[in-house]
């Protein structure tokens, strides 16, 4: 999987006048998004929507003779749908010049379209001169296919923005005319300044831009929290929307992060609840306990907190959905940070493909937190928080800082949340380098893509293996076969 596409695309023009408008849709099938922009002359707001449309927004500019709107609708088309769709019908309540361009988009993310956070990155607005110039958007995840729509008034032409590829394109010769083109953006928190097209002769005009997320990726889809002030456990609620089984048939992954005032010992009822080990610590002189735990969403889950002996005990429930279905979580990191207004985590290498790093940082006190830029928090009380990013590809998440609102030592890490498209770092060689008492190095290695290292107790002053420009993984898998070995060094390949 990669970013969504555009299966087909469509145009209407019915020619003079009309108070309705019947859209005639591209070729579609279960599973793709039908969007469509539609744009008509005057001022006359409409309501109303066909069966099993949704409308996205509505923007208009102008007055009755000289004004226009654009209108843009969505809908997905479901497995049990009779196809193809009957073409949908608006209402446009005024008897005016209108036209419609309609796309059916392939491999898009279809879990809460145009509701869950990663819709989000879409602007629509108007202008009453050129260029037209959509409101700026940033993507959210990488591989984005990027759709922009304008409409434009008494214009002669409509150019294609700059860097797009036309999907369709209307002239009603001084009038109105319209353009729907795209483009891919590779990259997460990529901005879109300036996505500008000037057809000739225009002036008042409506435009919006859409960033289609990729279905790649793991994305955040809602959290819940408790405290107690003097207890013993807390259960925070379901997060919303948290199912066992989403439009792909895929379990939500929750994480479910606790801190316990002191020294106490954190635990989950639930025996389905696995913990995080790689980020069981406590704040920087350990004025809190800290465990993380992740678990598959199912309809009996017990989500109680608990800690030993009676004390203050926080805890927030995060759910993310598109996960990987048996291994959810990759590489995990954490650091004590000692009292300060800032707190610091560590770079950590991302061991998949397609993944998403979740944040988080936990306080003694109370304070508020601002994520770094490029992050989107998810989560900010109890002295806590999260933020998260969906990244395409290995390598490495580098450091970066939360800030507090009033200083205090925390604890922040960060958690790789693998998707359900990932892709795992191939190893390329596994080395298991026995205990000897020689003083030169028992093995020098360069130039390794990936390496899984088993390294023994061994007593001499020289490095017992040199290894360069790698990335080491660890324990040897079990499918590698062994090609050499010597005294001490053992030397597998795939």
């Amino acid at each position: 999987m990669a970013n969504a596409t555009i299966r087909d695309s469509t145009l209407t023009n019915p020619g003079s006048t009309g108070s309705t408008i019947t859209v005639t849709l591209p070729t579609h099938a279960a599973g793709d998004i039908i969007y469509i922009c539609i744009g008509n002359t005057g001022n006359t707001l409409w309501t109303g929507n066909p069966a099993g449309w949704n409308r996205i927004q509505q923007v208009q500019v102008g007055t009755t003779t000289n004004g226009l709107l654009g209108t843009w609708f969505w809908r997905l088309v479901l497995s049990g749908d009779s196809l193809p769709l009957a073409n949908p019908v608006f209402t446009l309540g005024a008897t005016v010049s209108r036209m419609a361009i309609a796309r059916s988009i392939q491999g898009a993310d279809t879990e809460g379209p145009f509701a869950l956070g990663e819709w989000t990155a879409r602007n629509y607005t108007t202008g009453t001169a050129n260029p037209v110039r959509p409101g700026t958007i940033t993507t959210l995840a990488p591989e984005s296919l990027v759709l922009h729509d304008y409409l434009s008034r008494a214009a002669t032409n409509a150019p294609d923005p700059s860097g797009y590829t036309q999907d369709e394109e209307i002239i009603i010769s001084g009038t109105l005319v319209g353009n729907g083109s795209q483009k891919v953006v590779a990259d997460q928190q990529t901005a879109l300044t300036n996505q500008d097209a000037s057809p000739a002769s225009g002036v008042r005009w409506a435009a919006g831009i859409i960033a289609v997320p990729s279905p790649s990726y793991p994305y955040y889809r809602a959290s819940s929290s408790a405290t107690t002030a003097s207890g013993t456990n807390v259960t925070p609620a379901l997060p919303t929307g948290s199912t066992a089984s989403d439009v792909n048939g895929r379990k939500d992954v929750l994480i479910a992060t606790l801190e316990g005032a002191g020294s106490t010992t954190l635990s989950m009822t639930d025996s389905a609840w696995n913990e995080i080990t790689g980020f069981t610590n406590t704040t920087s002189g350990g004025g809190s306990s800290v465990k993380k735990f992740w678990a598959y969403m199912s309809g009996t889950l017990n989500r109680q907190c608990n800690r030993t002996g009676t004390g203050e005990l926080s805890a927030y429930i995060n759910t993310y959905h598109n996960c990987h279905q048996t291994a959810p979580v990759g590489a995990v990191n954490n650091a004590q940070v000692a009292s300060s207004t800032t707190s610091t985590w560590n770079a950590l290498s991302r061991t998949n493909t397609k993944v998403a790093m979740n944040a988080t940082c936990i306080a003694d006190a109370l304070p508020s937190f601002t994520a770094p830029s490029g992050w989107t928090e998810r989560m900010d009380g109890l002295g806590m928080t999260c933020a998260d990013q969906p990244f395409n590809a290995t390598g490495s998440t580098t450091s970066a800082a939360f800030t507090l609102s009033t200083a205090s030592p925390t604890l922040v890490g960060l958690i790789e949340l693998v998707g359900a498209a990932s892709v795992a770092l191939p190893v390329d060689l596994v080395v298991n380098n026995g205990a000897h008492a020689q003083t030169a190095a028992n093995a020098v290695l360069t130039q390794v893509h990936v390496l899984a290292v088993a390294n023994a107790a061994h007593a001499h002053t020289a490095e017992n293996l040199t290894v360069t420009t790698t990335e080491v993984i660890a324990p040897k898998p079990a499918n590698y076969r062994r090609f050499r070995a010597d005294s001490n060094l053992s030397v597998w390949t795939e």
